[in-house]
């Protein structure tokens, strides 16, 4: 592989280094040699923003006893834990419980750095934020302390560190270094500015939607009978999820299931979290529920919502309307139809035609093309699969109450041609300005070394 060095390549290649380094610094060893005797049991802190620690953890037995909480597969419970915020200034509590592992009680030093300048280091005694001397037999103990931020610290990500030894002597706990006994826990910390940066609830909300089942002159108004899409406008949400709560019994496709920290049911959740599509076949006001829950402590930042939508019967036939992403595609390729009709329309057919002479098929009939086709005609935003080249009308009719409503675009669609790269030099020159050029195998085949000597190519004219 020959890859191309040029300024621009080396200072990207520069900025990756740099970062990988911000993200993947390693702070020294810490820890200690034998699984027995004393341990940390819980770490229990809040920070700013909603973010927190609370930390239980149990003896294990591997060694060195280290565990970083900023990385599931560094710790035994195997779980991340965001990083805390700490504000330059501010007091915090911090609370550690220490007890033992192996049925034997003593004496043990507890301390807890924070790297207030960034430079991965525990740097001593500025950054020597709690010292704990737990003189046993003591187990287990909580040990309830506050400390300040200084109001210096350099803003970002950084690191705390708990470290608990067995000593009697506290000045022998250093940040780093294998101790005989004991344990260290690392956790990810952001120092964060007084004035910004901070996590904020969810604020939940539904689109379309009212606060009261009351009818006013500009509410919006659901269709009886035609899918609807409800959407979150949740600001500070990382994960929603939707119930009727009106509806003992939900249309057939539709379950309830639990979620975590709520005694609470919701709509498919595995399905649904920014949107919610329903039928809905009952007229009048209905109840939505919406739980927003918040990206970093979904246990605790959440905001839950009813609202209410109204349903009705159209008044006028459809008005159909759609578009696709992709108004070119290649051989083989298929793009999204999605229907963008009005007035509640609850039944869809799709269907195309050839824009010159109003068949459906241009080349179809000859190898390798195929027809074109709709995956299911009748579906309300279905897949079109294009195999013959050259430009195509498309057409959606949809039906509702009132009657139906017929719309179709002349040339929307254009089917880029192929050819096979082993055709020769004769009749099938490309003189295409775009396409698909095909190996001796044929679309969706790959090509053996024999086949390379006998293939005639072909001749693509430019102009």
């Amino acid at each position: 592989m020959i890859i191309q060095f040029t300024k621009q390549f080396l200072l990207s290649l520069l900025l990756m280094i740099g970062f990988a380094y911000t993200a993947d610094a390693q702070y020294c060893t810490a820890g200690a040699g034998s699984a027995a005797d004393d341990d940390i049991s819980k770490v229990t802190i809040t920070g700013a923003g909603g973010t927190s620690i609370n930390n239980t953890t149990a003896c294990y037995a591997t060694t060195p006893q280290y565990c970083y909480y900023g990385v599931a597969s560094q710790n035994p419970q195997n779980i991340t834990i965001p990083p805390l915020i700490l504000v330059p200034g501010q007091t915090y509590t911090i609370s550690i419980e220490l007890t033992q592992c192996s049925g034997f009680f003593y004496n043990n030093v507890c301390k807890v750095w924070i790297d207030y300048n960034r430079n991965f280091t525990f740097d001593e005694p500025a950054e020597l934020a709690v010292t704990i001397i737990n003189n046993g037999p003591n187990f287990p103990a909580t040990f309830t302390n506050t400390f300040t931020v200084p109001a210096n610290a350099t803003l970002g990500a950084s690191r705390m560190r708990v470290m608990d030894w067995e000593t009697t002597v506290a000045a022998t706990v250093t940040p780093c270094g294998i101790a005989t006994w004991g344990e260290t826990e690392d956790y990810d910390v952001t120092l964060g500015a007084p004035s910004g940066n901070q996590v904020l609830p969810p604020i939940a909300g539904i689109y379309p939607s009212m606060a009261t089942p009351n009818p006013t002159s500009s509410m919006d108004t659901v269709w009886l009978n035609s899918p609807q899409k409800l959407v979150s406008t949740s600001t500070n949400t990382g994960r929603s999820y939707w119930d009727l709560p009106g509806e003992t019994f939900l249309e057939p496709g539709y379950s309830r299931t639990n979620v975590n920290n709520t005694t609470q049911t919701y709509i498919d959740t595995a399905k649904y979290n920014q949107s919610f599509t329903y039928t809905f076949k009952r007229r009048g006001f209905w109840p939505v529920r919406l739980l927003a829950v918040g990206a970093t402590r979904p246990d605790s930042l959440r905001d839950s919502t009813v609202r209410y939508i109204y349903v009705d019967t159209p008044g006028t036939v459809p008005v159909s309307n759609f578009f696709t992403p992709r108004r070119k595609i290649g051989f083989g390729e298929y793009t999204t139809f999605v229907d963008l009709s009005d007035k509640g329309p609850n039944q869809w057919f799709w269907y195309f035609y050839n824009s010159t002479d109003s068949t459906q098929c241009n080349k179809c009939n000859n190898q390798p093309f195929f027809p074109n086709f709709f995956g299911n005609p009748t579906e309300q935003n279905p897949l079109f699969f294009g195999g013959d080249p050259g430009k195509w009308s498309i057409c959606l009719q949809t039906w509702n109450a009132r009657g139906w409503d017929t719309t179709c675009y002349k040339d929307y669609l254009e089917i880029l041609n192929s050819y096979f790269v082993c055709s020769g030099s004769g009749a099938s020159n490309v003189t295409d300005d775009e396409g698909f050029l095909f190996a001796a195998s044929g679309p969706n085949f790959s090509y053996t070394r024999s086949q390379v000597g006998t293939c005639a190519g072909i001749l693509i004219r430019p102009c």
